[in-house]
């Protein structure tokens, strides 16, 4: 049963688009008998019809009309949610027959009540529902008063009562009455389209029994409104079919409604036209006959006689025998048989018969052209007809007998679409010859004389065959063949049962074809087979998935992206779609989702070993996995705490207890193969800790290559540390002119020093190296997992991964997903995982349980101490050097003065150096200006706005000032000021403080107490003394001062009394240049120390020539 609804629709606006909108196919409105259906019952706003539907079927709707709309239903078995084409003819006919329409349009109705209500008197303000009914019956609308005495006056039931009064009532005719008229069948030819018609005439009889004129033609269609009886309904829906008009022929749905009318349900009489009396259907020229649907058969014979073959048949019907040639076929489907019309009732014989029977004699044949015949005609009439060469010997052995093992049988099932269905034909191929096992075709060999003879079917096997192929479904057992069996097409494409039924034929060797010409079918007609198998790789575990469909392999691609969506459906090579069973698509949702996808390959991160039993069977395992998944349990199982490691002998520090354990979680990562993140905060050694890491490593494993990679100006901050604290460590700087080049041996250094914009260009050579670890110091730089820097760094092959950061979170929680899916490949999941399952939830909801999960998650791999949490390990004062590598346009402007300065100085005498003191004031100012940034020159010439100094301080500021207040000294107000530039464009609030400011005291409070002010500007000369600013924890001396001492003053307006936090004061030096020496003179002049030299005036009284070439040596 089919149902649907037209919410909020009614009649009165109900149109003809709205109709075609809601229907699943536009009906041929124009075809014969479209209009045509049977009422069955109409009331007010409820009506049921009967729909005809080709010759012989029949369909019941109902439609009801109620507040919520219109609600329709339909025995049919339409399944999409629209109108289907029963319901919609029958809303397009009530919505056009305004004798329907009375019954569902209250404004229709009542004003044809009026218009008949007139001669009953009805008043115009009356309402007419009071007062009447509408009545549907003998196939019109009739309106009846509600008293029912009430009678209509007007001149036609005047004129009536009259004739009732004063006039003789004529006698009413009786049954037996000759003169009743009676229903009559007419077949005959049409004139002018030379096929069958059929008409329904009223006539009377003589006395005799006899038709006499005149004949009155009846339409089919009134009777089939008046009609309950579902036969009589199909008979009178089948003679519209042959009324007397143009149509196209087609045997199969003709010779449907033709055994239809042969039933003859309402008992008429049949007659046939002679055209040869006249043209015009009258009594005179028609003949009574009598019309059958027999059981028929067609046997077609060849005989050989001399040099001919004679080709005839026989058909049979209802047991009778006939000669073809002579019978008599008559109106496309009949053979006249005496006053018997006798039906063909099968669409493969009637060509035959209309052939054979219009030949006077036998068909002769010479034998030169016989083997054509057969070839053409007569092994295709196999196929449907028997046919009996009297002059071939049969074989008394069946074909699985005689036959060859190079001819052996083949078994196969073709299938093809029919309108709605799916016909599947079983064949068994007998050497060269396929025989479709339905049907009477047989097997031609020729002996080795040369001589031909028929072999006999397996019919044994073809049983088998049958057997096999009607067990699959319980609608092929009831199916009755003659050469195919069939299904709809929905439940043929039934995924639980094609794949079962395919499966049990292929085991029986059985071929299908066709499966994918069915129309919008894409289903591949194999079921899975399915095969994992898991190797060991360095970091990862790797599965081998092989999910096939017959040849075809799926891709993990596709595979990947049907778990993903979570459908069944994957795509193949050969443009099938492959029906993943449901228990393995679960399966892979588990291996997407704990592994990555590189390629054609799934890696799942041995950092994640305890997933593994619960992902694969023991069986699916390689030995060396069993091995190492056992060797990380036992592992586990002996853990009791991360062991100490002791102080590497490299190492030229001591550790302070914090770094120690730094060393210790770094050994306990590597221990298990795992990757981590050391993410202290500035100014606690995190790269002490890495050097003593990597020392213990070369202890211990030997040497072997570690990549670090590093931000451009930490490049010099790295070689410093090395040879300060690890100058045992070779290693090379892999940047500028300095490559490595190819080479198949090892390179002999412990450290390859690298930037990321290196890493970048020369990745086709760096991945290729196979190192010990990979370092990238601030990770931040791979944040981003659309970047190139972390795909290059991605890219990298080493046994282990550590990334070192002071800030892992800066923005939102993706941050963490670059550094730590970089370090821990698949600890996270896959981009869209992460998103999905954190992101969301804790940067969008700011969920907690998310949260506590990752935490949770990462907590292991993940070491971060801050300033607070080592405190009493930390000196109250901690100092340190950020060095800044200029660019190369600040460096070509500093290298041109320091040779003007140099050659300057060089020319000059011990003597003249003093005479011209500020001369050399002003070349040792101006160097120290270029450092900072060329465009503190005051010069004409325009230097740019480069400043490695400013970018490198902006990423400090932007990393600390959530937590942190950060005071920053710069000798140069000039500077301070491009300083407060970039931060006014970056919106970061600060206050600024030289010698020309005024409210020092307000300023300063405003730093102190303004949670929302994080960062001071200070010139050093303004700000050195005099200041108590102990929010302060961070201290940034822009440019170093002649002598430590004013340094330490302005580190002292933070590190004083009242400061209850550890202070890093952070000094950031330009390498290769007048600061770097400046530093080294700090150290080697004692006299410099002490708190008595405060401009650079009095310096050049403490440095010689020898000392001045010395800062500006190029």
């Amino acid at each position: 049963m089919h149902v649907h609804s037209l919410k909020g629709v009614r009649f009165e606006n109900l149109t003809t688009d709205l109709i075609f909108s809601q229907s699943s196919e536009l009906p041929e409105t124009a075809s014969y008998g479209f209009l045509e259906i049977a009422p069955q019952v109409i009331l007010t706003n409820y009506a049921s019809f009967l729909v005809p539907d080709g010759p012989s079927n029949l369909y019941h709707t109902e439609i009801r009309q109620d507040l919520e709309g219109i609600q329709l239903s339909c025995n049919c078995h339409h399944r999409l949610g629209t109108l289907c084409k029963h319901q919609t003819r029958t809303l397009l006919i009530l919505n056009q027959k305004k004798d329907y329409l009375v019954f569902f349009n209250e404004a229709h109705r009542l004003q044809q009540i009026r218009q008949h209500s007139q001669d009953y008197g009805l008043a115009e303000g009356d309402n007419p529902d009071e007062f009447f009914y509408v009545l549907y019956q003998d196939g019109r609308v009739q309106y009846r008063p509600l008293i029912d005495n009430l009678i209509a006056v007007n001149e036609q039931t005047i004129e009536h009562l009259e004739r009732q009064l004063w006039q003789a009532a004529p006698s009413k005719p009786t049954v037996d009455d000759p003169s009743t008229e009676e229903l009559i069948v007419v077949l005959g030819k049409n004139k002018y389209y030379d096929h069958l018609f059929i008409e329904l005439f009223r006539a009377k009889r003589t006395k005799a029994g006899k038709l006499k004129n005149p004949l009155r033609t009846v339409d089919p269609t009134h009777l089939l409104q008046l009609e309950q009886d579902p036969s009589l309904i199909k008979f009178y829906s089948a003679l519209l079919r042959f009324k007397n008009q143009f149509r196209e022929k087609s045997a199969s749905s003709d010779l449907l409604a033709l055994a239809n009318i042969c039933q003859n349900p309402a008992d008429l009489d049949f007659y046939i036209h002679q055209t040869a009396t006249s043209d015009s259907v009258n009594a005179g020229n028609l003949i009574r006959v009598t019309l059958k649907n027999p059981e028929i058969g067609l046997t077609l014979k060849v005989h050989r006689k001399g040099q001919y073959y004679e080709f005839g048949g026989v058909i049979r019907l209802d047991g009778k025998t006939y000669d073809l040639e002579q019978v008599n076929p008559q109106y496309d489907y009949f053979l006249r048989t005496d006053k018997t019309l006798q039906l063909l009732n099968d669409a493969d014989y009637l060509p035959i018969v209309h052939y054979l029977g219009n030949q006077e004699k036998k068909v002769l044949l010479h034998t030169t052209k016989f083997d054509l015949f057969k070839s053409r005609i007569l092994e295709r009439l196999e196929e449907k007809i028997e046919i009996i060469y009297a002059h071939l010997v049969k074989a008394r052995q069946p074909w699985s007998e005689a036959a060859t093992s190079d001819t052996g049988i083949k078994k196969m099932i073709y299938l093809s679409e029919s309108g709605h269905f799916i016909l599947i034909t079983p064949v068994i191929r007998y050497g060269g010859v396929e025989v479709p096992i339905l049907s009477l075709k047989q097997i031609h060999a020729v002996d080795s004389h040369g001589h031909p003879y028929i072999v006999r079917r397996d019919e044994e096997e073809e049983i088998r065959f049958l057997a096999a192929l009607r067990r699959q479904h319980a609608d092929f057992m009831d199916q009755k063949p003659r050469d195919s069996f069939y299904l709809s097409k929905a439940r043929f494409l039934d995924e639980n049962w094609f794949l079962d039924a395919f499966e049990a034929w292929r085991n029986q060797s059985i071929k299908i074809y066709g499966f994918n010409t069915i129309h919008q079918n894409r289903l591949n007609s194999h079921k899975a087979t399915v095969t994992v198998t898991v190797e060991s790789g360095i970091n990862w575990f790797l599965p081998d998935i092989q999910v096939r469909f017959g040849k075809e392999k799926v891709s993990l691609k596709n595979l990947h992206k049907a778990a993903k969506n979570r459908t069944r459906y994957v795509a193949l090579d050969d443009g099938t779609e492959g029906l993943l069973p449901e228990e393995w698509l679960v399966r892979f949702e588990k291996y997407f989702s704990a592994g990555t996808v590189s390629g054609e390959q799934l890696r799942i991160p041995k950092i994640r070993f305890e997933l593994m039993d619960s992902l694969f069977d023991a069986k699916e395992l390689k030995p060396k996995v069993h091995q190492e998944l056992e060797t990380m349990r036992d592992k586990l199982r002996n853990f009791q705490s991360i062991r100490h490691v002791k102080n590497p002998k490299g190492l030229q520090t001591s550790l302070r207890n914090y770094q120690k354990e730094g060393l210790n979680w770094l050994k306990f990562l590597d221990d298990f193969g795992f990757g981590g993140c050391l993410a202290d905060d500035m100014g606690l050694g995190k790269t002490v800790q890495i050097l003593a890491f990597i020392l213990n490593l070369k202890e211990t494993a030997g040497q072997k290559p570690h990549l670090i990679v590093v931000p451009t100006s930490l490049v010099f901050n790295w070689e410093e540390e090395i040879s300060a604290f690890a100058p045992e460590l070779t290693t090379w700087v892999h940047h500028g002119a300095n490559r490595l080049q190819p080479s198949n041996k090892p390179y002999p250094y412990d450290i390859i020093l690298t930037t990321y914009g290196t890493m970048v260009s020369d990745i086709h050579l760096l991945s290729k190296l196979s190192f010990g670890y990979v370092f990238l110091d601030e990770s931040q730089a791979i944040k981003n997992p659309d970047s190139q820097r972390y795909k290059a760094a991605c890219l990298l092959n080493s046994k282990g991964r550590v990334v070192i950061t002071g800030t892992p979170f800066e923005n939102n929680s993706m941050d963490l997903y670059g550094q730590l899916s970089f370090a821990c490949p698949g600890l996270l999941g896959s981009k869209l995982e992460f998103k999905n399952r954190y992101i969301v939830p804790i940067d969008r909801f700011k969920t907690d349980d998310p949260a506590y999960r990752l935490q949770k998650q990462i907590h292991p791999f993940i070491l971060r101490r801050t300033k607070q949490q080592v405190a009493p390990e930390l000196p109250d004062k901690t100092e340190t050097y950020l060095y800044c590598e200029m660019g190369e346009s600040q460096r070509k402007v500093y290298e041109a003065y320091e040779k003007e300065f140099f050659d300057y100085l060089n020319s000059k005498e011990e003597g003249d150096i003093k005479r011209n003191r500020l001369h050399v004031l002003q070349g040792l100012t101006k160097l120290r200006q270029i450092c900072n940034a060329p465009s503190l020159l005051n010069d004409e010439l325009y230097y740019g706005a480069e400043s490695s100094k400013i970018d490198i301080l902006l990423d400090q500021i932007r990393s600390k000032r959530q937590k942190h207040k950060i005071l920053v000294f710069s000798q140069f107000v000039s500077m301070l000021d491009l300083i407060k530039q970039k931060l006014n464009q970056e919106d970061i609030p600060f206050e600024y403080l030289t010698g020309k400011s005024t409210h020092r005291e307000e300023i300063v409070h405003n730093f102190q107490n303004n949670p929302s002010i994080s960062v001071f500007l200070i010139s050093l000369k303004a700000g050195g003394t005099g200041l108590n600013l102990t929010e302060a924890d961070y201290v940034f001396l822009v440019d170093p001062w002649w002598n430590p001492a004013v340094e330490n003053q302005a580190i002292d307006r933070s590190h004083r009394i009242g400061q209850n936090k550890k202070v890093i004061a952070v000094r950031l030096i330009t390498p290769h240049t007048i600061e770097e020496k400046m530093m080294q003179l700090q150290k080697s002049k004692i006299d410099l120390a002490a708190d008595l030299i405060r401009t650079d005036r009095h310096i050049l009284k403490n440095l010689s020539k020898a000392d001045l070439l010395h800062l500006v040596q190029p």
